[in-house]
């Protein structure tokens, strides 16, 4: 636990200064609830990309943070508010393709060395007007999956069509360890990258 909360340290003191997601304020807009049920994981953040991929990049236009969920960061604060909480909702654009990802350090504990893996839950959806979303981070126990399900007019939660977006390479998120094997996968696949 102390070496994951290291981790999560180490990684907000390379994320560094962010810009914050700004949420629209006209009516085509939805609204999207950012939800984790994995309680290992602490500085959860959740980036909104704005613009298409810059080869194995994440985005050609810098990335926005939404949130910070189980905060315990310093003085980073988002619409979180820089309390440590499991879910918070935002304003999103409608009618139009939306992208967002989080990061997530982790400790793979392999009995001989123990070693770091950054994975990715990064997903694209088109949301329509006045639609009600919810994104859940860590579903069956899995800290690198995300789903995301719609809650329109009713408390039942219903699948939501989305595309499961391969891992990207963002630098403010990263001392350079990641981009390596994020390029070899783009080497491997670019056709993925769109």
């Amino acid at each position: 636990m102390i070496r994951h909360l290291a981790a999560c340290c180490c990684l907000a003191l390379l994320v560094g200064c962010v810009t914050a997601y700004v949420p629209p304020t006209d009516a085509n807009s939805a609204s999207l609830t950012l939800e984790t049920i994995d309680s290992r994981v602490s500085n959860l953040w959740f980036y909104h990309y704005p613009g298409g991929f810059d080869a194995y990049r994440c985005s050609a236009t810098p990335a926005e943070a939404i949130a910070i969920l189980h905060n315990v960061s310093i003085a980073t604060m988002y619409a979180d508010k820089g309390k440590n909480i499991s879910s918070v909702t935002v304003k999103i654009p409608a009618g139009a393709p939306f992208r967002f990802a989080t990061q997530v350090p982790a400790l793979i504990e392999t009995g001989v060395t123990d070693k770091w893996q950054l994975c990715q839950a990064h997903i694209r959806f088109t949301p329509l007007p006045g639609g009600q979303y919810v994104a859940v981070h860590g579903v069956g126990g899995d800290f690198c999956n995300m789903q995301l399900y719609s809650i329109n007019g009713t408390a039942n939660r219903k699948p939501v069509s989305y595309e499961k977006l391969p891992v990207c390479y963002d630098p403010k998120n990263d001392g350079g360890g990641w981009k390596s094997p994020v390029k070899e996968s783009f080497d491997r696949n670019p056709s993925a990258y769109k």
